[in-house]
């Protein structure tokens, strides 16, 4: 006996996707310059919490 394969009809098209929402850290384009070994890092997060990766340890302030 022979078994078919299943052969997928085409799918309705999708609707378009929302918008991404932008995250709350987003405004905050201003760069990080680490204290300790003088460092700029244009990553929000790291500004937000005053991390330096060239450091590998938080170094700045967090804001």
């Amino acid at each position: 006996m022979r078994f078919r394969r299943h052969r997928p009809q085409s799918a309705p098209s999708a609707p378009a996707p929302a918008p991404k929402a932008e995250p709350d850290h987003q405004p905050d384009h201003q760069p990080f310059t680490c204290p300790r070994c003088a460092r700029t890092s244009h990553h929000p997060l790291d500004r937000r919490y005053g991390y330096c990766s060239a450091c590998n340890d938080y170094t700045g302030a967090p804001s």
